[in-house]
């Protein structure tokens, strides 16, 4: 924290523009600004150990350390299990009555192969104790779920949440110069449902949790739809390059939510308001027509709004209803992406992330690139996370008699793209598989 204390204190008093005039800060922090969440954090940093209790790991005051290791069991040690350890370093209960030394123990083997010897130490490795298995009654089952300023506290009753809760949080905020807003705190019944972080959650069932985007998220995503929609002048396609953006970016934050229902109603929606936004833009057809005349283009049916762009590209109006579930990962433990020693942890969950969002989504293309690209970019060799950023290449243009088979494309990033291109000057027929070292091929 020392280091960036300086960085911190620098946005405070930055000031802000109002178009041409300059106005300091003094006091607060801007409204939707990076530094409020960051500060948040900062003053926040403990709450969720403020209901938690720790346990040894295992259970056990004692725990076995390995002393050396041993390909093969050498001669001179007595061989003993690995899974009594502990009762064997422990020794006898009773002292023995004879003087007779016994040889030296070795352990194993052990799953790799190794014999090891071993030695008992005092076991000083905690961990949070799991809820329903705390010792103090008035904190079992609590479960506190925090997002910078806004958070929840799960409960078994009002009881336990006014009693043993509430006190501790005023106090814990208390200390540091905060309180509760009392217009926002509420104590609801699961089943009744809450909204937290831009979504509804309420409990159906003892195993079952709902989870969708709350009706506030929607009317917004529904307005900034409803004033695109106003613009007459706009040409169809670049209409729909428009929406597609909105659209994209509300499901792919909500499609990890229960939201295959919603994501129904709101195709519905769109479809219907796009059709009669180009029946009033024409004024001389229905919203039906409409629809038959932008879902037929040169011979091809499409179930969703087509037309060509003025750069010839054609594109259709996304379908809510296109974007699947995807269910999210969640970290294992206190797992931090900056621990050198989980490097391979993070590196399966990024590529299970990417081959399950392609597998969502029925790409089979870009399945078969990723596996075969180890999902890295094809040019600098770098891991591909955001699909958003990365473009299909043509490794022999077609141009210069490429085509689209599989084994000429591969996945690349954006500006690694854009740079090949630059670095080609236009010229096409320089291109070759030399240009892409990571593709696999």
């Amino acid at each position: 924290m020392p280091v960036f204390r300086e960085v911190i204190v620098g946005w405070l008093k930055a000031g802000f523009f109002t178009g041409e005039v300059f106005s300091p800060t003094d006091q607060g922090t801007p409204q939707g600004g990076v530094i409020s969440p960051l500060l948040a954090n900062i003053a926040l940093h403990g709450l969720e150990d403020l209901f938690h209790e720790w346990s040894l790991v295992g259970g056990e005051r004692f725990r076995c350390e390995t002393v050396e290791t041993f390909p093969a069991p050498p001669q001179g040690y007595r061989k003993c299990q690995p899974a009594n350890a502990k009762i064997s370093l422990q020794g006898p209960q009773r002292p023995r009555k004879t003087s007779r030394r016994e040889p030296p123990k070795i352990y194993g083997p052990y799953p790799d192969g190794t014999w090891r010897t071993l030695r008992l130490v005092v076991n000083d490795r905690r961990t949070r104790t799991p809820p329903g298995q705390r010792k103090d009654p008035a904190l079992r089952d609590l479960r506190l779920i925090r997002y910078a300023d806004d958070f929840v506290v799960l409960a078994r009753s009002r009881r336990q949440l006014e009693r043993a809760v509430l006190p501790r949080l005023r106090e814990f905020l208390a200390a540091r110069g905060l309180r509760l807003s009392e217009a926002k705190t509420r104590i609801v019944r699961a089943t009744q449902g809450f909204d937290f972080v831009g979504r509804h959650f309420q409990r159906l069932t003892p195993t079952k949790f709902l989870m969708r985007p709350r009706r506030s998220s929607i009317r917004a995503h529904l307005d900034a739809l409803s004033q695109l929609f106003r613009n007459r002048a706009l040409p169809v396609a670049v209409q729909i390059q428009k929406a597609n953006a909105i659209i994209r970016g509300f499901c792919n934050h909500y499609r990890t939510d229960h939201s295959s229902q919603v994501f129904q109603r709101l195709t519905l929606w769109t479809l219907r308001t796009f059709c009669k936004w180009v029946s009033r833009r024409n004024q001389k057809m229905t919203a039906a027509q409409a629809y038959r005349r932008l879902t037929r283009v040169n011979g091809q049916k499409f179930m969703m709004p087509t037309a060509y762009t003025p750069a010839g590209k054609l594109v259709s109006l996304l379908s809510h209803s296109r974007f699947h579930r995807v269910r999210f990962q969640q970290v294992k433990g206190t797992n931090s992406p900056l621990d050198p020693r989980l490097e391979e942890y993070w590196e399966e969950r990024r590529t299970r992330s990417l081959y399950r969002l392609v597998l969502a989504d029925a790409r089979r293309l870009h399945r078969h690139l990723l596996k075969r690209q180890k999902y890295r970019c094809a040019i600098t060799g770098l891991p591909l996370e955001d699909l958003s950023q990365v473009e299909i290449h043509h490794i022999i243009p077609k141009h210069v008699g490429g085509n689209d088979d599989w084994g000429n494309l591969c996945l690349v990033l954006r500006w690694a793209h854009s740079a090949l291109h630059a670095s080609h000057g236009g010229d096409y027929s320089r291109a070759s598989l030399k240009d892409v070292p990571f593709s696999g091929l």
